[in-house]
């Protein structure tokens, strides 16, 4: 503990350790709930992050294997042959009046 020389007042200069210089392990775990809201966000965007970037390593690696697995193949062949060809008519005005 210092003490701040205008006003006497003590204070901590290292929170995380107690008088005596041992560690002080119940402030190391006091935080706000906002910082611990932030902390949480954080770490939830690093693990999707790496959790993304580990599926497209697998994807580039063997494309095909995904494309039978994933029924990607089946979603595309179906947009595929059930597109309906559609002719503009004569009377289209674009929204033109």
């Amino acid at each position: 503990m210092e003490k701040c020389p205008k006003c006497k007042t003590k204070f901590a200069k290292y929170p995380w350790k107690d008088e005596q210089g041992k560690i002080n392990w119940i402030n190391l775990f006091r935080i706000d709930w906002y910082t611990l809201m932030w902390f949480c966000i954080v770490l939830y965007l690093l693990i999707m992050y790496q959790h993304d970037t580990k599926e497209c390593i697998k994807i580039l690696e063997d494309p095909i294997e995904f494309c039978e697995t994933s029924n990607s193949c089946d979603i595309i062949n179906a947009e595929i042959y059930n597109k309906e060809i559609v002719e503009p008519s004569s009377n289209f005005t674009f929204g033109l009046t």
